[in-house]
């Protein structure tokens, strides 16, 4: 399962009723311009497109409200995972990133709020030091695939995707 978080500015008439069942809303101050983090329950990819889409139909979100510091985010839960199997995903992930930014477009590969894993001094071994009590070492949340929330919420976040309304390039 996973969820997801949407993050879109210029929402000055934000109402709560914007946020469909199974979706909620946070300020994020990232954001500019009334900026809010609209954030799905984990859930099932079905389930996720069909709050999406009633989100969506809700209003009608423009180019405007969205600059290079809006992304769509993908968490994915990793609390049943044993420590092998993280670091198995994060070596995974260093193989595969360039087909993830070639997906979402280049102009993500230089965007300050993604930036490529491989353009860090990380490796895959990170999760072994937080598994011996070491804390995530100079991890930046603005990193493609942020393991800051493993340690709280126990997800893998990937922020490769800009800020889109569209739900089937979402999907």
């Amino acid at each position: 399962m996973q969820g997801l978080e949407l993050e879109i500015e210029g929402c000055h008439d934000y109402e709560n009723g914007w946020c469909p069942s199974g979706m909620t809303v946070t300020e994020d101050g990232s954001l500019r311009n009334a900026g809010r983090e609209f954030i799905t329950s984990p859930a099932t990819l079905s389930t996720t497109s069909a709050i999406l889409n009633q989100f969506f139909s809700r209003r009608n979100f423009t180019k405007d409200n969205y600059s290079d510091r809006c992304s769509v985010h993908v968490h994915n839960n990793c609390q049943d995972m044993s420590v092998e199997q993280l670091a198995s995903v994060l070596l995974l992930y260093q193989m595969v990133e360039e087909l993830f930014f070639s997906f979402v477009g280049e102009e993500r590969r230089d965007n300050i709020f993604c930036v490529p894993w491989s353009q860090t001094n990380l490796s895959y071994n990170v999760i072994r030091r937080m598994v011996d009590g070491y804390s995530i070492p100079d991890w930046q949340k603005y990193t493609a695939v942020n393991l800051r929330r493993l340690l709280d919420l126990g997800t893998i976040g990937f922020r490769h995707m800009a800020g889109t309304a569209d739900v089937k390039r979402i999907s």
